[in-house]
């Protein structure tokens, strides 16, 4: 059971079917998927807690770590959002549904956060690459299979996460020094996973580790939802095997066809500006809108 605003819990395990029941007349927006909010808790700073029926979520800012408050629902929202409004002065990553329903002449600044937009990709494009537009794509994946198809191996998760936790782990440090990484990012990423990992009971996380030569080189963590879409989680691999994150990405868009699913969520790009001119390259299929709200 939720606690009423303005007193905010930490986010549990327990809370994950009641969470998605919140979010259910929704759109998967990132921000607001369990999985999410509860793989990346790595410091007991996300929060919930329901006014007037809505979930309000706080969670610190992905690249600043300042609180950002939100929130979904369908419930009083002109009156939710006034009462946020009036106790924090902002929030943020509003889903584009809501901002449609409010009172637009109720004294508020409302603007696009286009940093935040999820990345919506329609599965069947990518996984056919058809068309001008992903020639390239086509182009890199067959020299990918050409040089190392007689020794890839997909290992799909036929069993929990946790099963497969000695392959993710060697992943990470494989990514970790392939990237030169090992600051702060770096390390609440692995944190989350192995978060994701620890619950993959409850979870429910689908996804595949990539072999080469019978060694772990990748893995892909993505999540089936209850209707047609899924939502990729993590993506890790050695990058210095040229183009293995592209036959990651077409292998994981395979099975999310397979298991029904007609789009992906990939999530945001932050304003990062390398990470978008990636997610572009693949050429989504549209966006799920994101709002900040203030008053004048």
């Amino acid at each position: 059971m939720l606690t009423s605003y303005p007193n905010f819990q930490s986010i549990q395990i327990n809370h994950k079917a009641e969470i998605e029941e919140a979010i259910s007349q929704f759109e998967p927006y990132s921000d607001f998927n369990f999985v999410s909010m509860f793989s990346w808790d790595v410091d007991n700073s996300v929060q919930i807690c329901e006014l007037n029926g809505n979930l309000i979520l706080k969670l610190p800012d992905y690249l600043t770590n300042k609180p950002i408050y939100s929130i979904i629902g369908t419930n009083k929202l002109d009156e939710s959002i006034n009462i946020l409004l009036r106790d924090v002065g902002q929030i943020g990553l509003v889903p584009e549904k809501i901002v449609q329903e409010i009172n637009t002449n109720n004294d508020l600044i409302i603007t696009e956060d286009r940093d935040n937009y999820d990345y919506v990709y329609d599965i069947n494009k990518l996984v056919t690459f058809e068309g001008k537009e992903f020639a390239k794509e086509r182009n890199y994946l067959h020299k990918f299979q050409k040089l190392y198809g007689h020794s890839l191996g997909i290992d799909v998760f036929s069993k929990p996460l946790s099963n497969y936790a000695d392959e993710i782990y060697t992943v990470l440090e494989l990514w970790a020094k392939s990237q030169e990484r090992n600051d702060e990012d770096a390390k609440n990423e692995n944190t989350a996973i192995k978060r994701a990992i620890q619950h993959s009971d409850e979870l429910n996380l689908s996804g595949f580790i990539l072999n080469i030569d019978n060694q772990p080189k990748g893995f892909a963590i993505y999540e089936f939802l209850n209707n047609d879409w899924s939502i990729s989680h993590f993506e890790k691999a050695d990058s210095t095997i040229e183009r293995i994150f592209l036959f990651i990405k077409h292998q994981s868009m395979y099975y999310m066809q397979k298991n029904g699913s007609t789009f992906a969520n990939y999530e945001q790009d932050l304003g990062i500006e390398g990470l978008r001119q990636a997610k572009l390259g693949y050429h989504p299929a549209r966006f799920l809108k994101k709002y900040t709200i203030k008053k004048h």
